[in-house]
């Protein structure tokens, strides 16, 4: 079902559509691909019950259903230009509402500190905090939120997304101080056979990476335990034999904490990232950009003070 959000947000790409009848054309407007176009076009589709773009022959036209809104739709978004043009962003008088989502542990080591002091200049923001999980892409397609900071290699980047990676760390084989792979090492990924493995839940390889990983080893095809949180997957870890993978992208202290060993992977596989992302329609909101430009000041000084270079 699509949110009553999202609908208005389609509107400026519902207006380049019947303007130009041309996904290309609109897509060039819009500033996103043709890829992010057709999607929407798919989108408004369902929700107009109407094909808006109809073929005939070589030539696409607009339905007849699109012929009759295209007066209003015009309106509309000319009404909205004036009102926004006329109108400058304050973050001290901004009463905009932003669904976020990130780690658990994200949230707690970073975000939480980093909104207090967004609100000091912007009061009457509002924020949603979520845990991110299998999902969460599909939730911004869906409209259901609005910036996600996510951990993943920059290859996972979706049509539909726009992003800004802040930092970027390798990925680790996380075991506890003493663990017996600390004296024999990993020079193969079947060495970790024997233990089991606790796998976070949440996007932080992409699918291609996994496969690969998992057909090494079988100890990560069939994971011992899924978690919803880094922080459980390291309390299991601490008292146990078993292992994770993880940056240190999300917790920092892993790079120092005495109760731990990082093991570096057997093999070349593509750095993490944490970036910023967000749904193309935010793009150019000047709240939502001045939002993305905090969050991306504040958490390169975090990592600065973490022993972490973050990228600028």
């Amino acid at each position: 079902m699509v949110s009553e959000r999202l609908k208005m947000s389609l509107l400026p790409a519902l207006h380049a559509l019947l303007e130009t009848a041309s996904v290309t054309q609109a897509a060039a407007i819009m500033h996103v691909t043709q890829s992010t176009m057709s999607r929407t076009l798919s989108q408004l589709r369902e929700i107009l019950n109407d094909p808006i773009l109809v073929r005939e022959g070589n030539a696409i036209s607009l339905s007849s259903k699109a012929l009759a809104i295209q007066p209003q739709v015009a309106k509309l978004v000319n009404d909205a230009d004036s009102l926004f043009t006329e109108q400058t962003f304050s973050p001290s008088s901004s009463e905009m509402h932003f669904r976020i989502a990130t780690s658990p542990i994200f949230q707690k080591i970073f975000l939480l500190k980093a909104l207090a002091e967004i609100r000091k200049e912007a009061p009457g923001m509002r924020f949603s905090l979520k845990s991110t999980g299998k999902s969460t892409f599909q939730e911004m397609e869906a409209g259901n939120l609005d910036l996600g900071i996510l951990q993943l290699p920059e290859t996972s980047k979706p049509d539909f997304l726009s992003s800004k990676p802040v930092a970027r760390s390798p990925i680790y084989i996380v075991v506890r101080k003493h663990h017996p792979l600390c004296q024999t090492g990993v020079t193969q990924l079947s060495d970790l056979d024997p233990y089991p493995f606790l796998r976070p839940l949440g996007p932080y390889l992409n699918e291609h990476v996994a496969k690969h990983i998992a057909s090494q080893c079988s100890s990560i095809r069939s994971p011992w335990v899924e978690l919803n949180s880094l922080q459980a997957t390291l309390e299991l870890i601490k008292n146990d034999d078993c292992f994770s993978m993880a940056t240190c992208i999300m917790c920092p202290e892993l790079l120092s904490n005495p109760d731990y060993q990082l093991i570096p992977l057997p093999e070349q596989v593509a750095s993490n990232y944490l970036s910023l992302w967000w749904p193309e329609h935010w793009h150019y909101s000047q709240a939502h950009q001045w939002l993305r430009n905090q969050l991306e000041e504040k958490m390169h000084l975090f990592y600065r003070h973490s022993g972490l270079r973050p990228i600028e």
